[in-house]
């Protein structure tokens, strides 16, 4: 089984367009307005899709970046902090986002992304990397091919990138609701 998430546009009804086939100038010098840990739904709560919203061009209208994996936020690092873990790995190294509730939320990722300009994207086949330009500060948000640098899952296995998927199929563009 792979790590990429088929999902489709609420409206539209089809699967969203990959960074493969709208190209990386679509998200080239595009400004962040917002970031997201919980994007898409199966009807009952969500695959947590990581997303972020890039705001209006004159080329292009407001759109999001969108990591189809499950559970995205925990494959993501962010200036070399994990963007989100299980709480049972919170003692190991605290994640720079929670959404756990109470004592167990916060978010240290708005403040390095919101505002930022994404000025350069590299992806290979189980990497992607993206560096956002943001008052005056280079910060890099990428998913490492190195899986040990990540938290592991709540059950204690390691996470694996599938050799049979591309991680550049795994980041989508659209301006819909994903439906898993």
């Amino acid at each position: 089984m792979g790590n990429i998430i088929e999902s489709k546009e609420k409206v539209s009804g089809m699967p969203p367009k990959t960074i493969r086939e709208v190209g990386l100038e679509r998200i080239m010098c595009r400004e962040i307005g917002s970031w997201c840990g919980h994007h898409g739904s199966y009807g009952m709560g969500g695959p947590g899709f990581f997303g972020i919203e890039l705001n209006e061009t004159k080329k292009y209208g407001k759109e999001n970046l969108i990591l189809t994996l499950w559970g995205a936020c925990q494959w993501l690092l962010l200036d070399d902090h994990w963007v989100e873990a299980h709480p049972d790995y919170y003692a190991f190294k605290n994640p720079l986002s929670s959404n756990y509730g109470g004592d167990m939320e916060w978010d240290g990722v708005s403040e390095l992304l919101v505002g930022g300009t994404i000025v350069n994207v590299e992806i290979d086949t189980n990497y992607s990397a993206f560096e956002i330009f943001n008052a005056g500060v280079k910060h890099l948000l990428e998913l490492p091919s190195e899986t040990n640098r990540l938290p592991i899952y709540g059950i204690g296995n390691e996470r694996e990138w599938d050799k049979t998927e591309n991680v550049i199929d795994a980041w989508v563009v659209t301006n819909e609701l994903l439906l898993v």
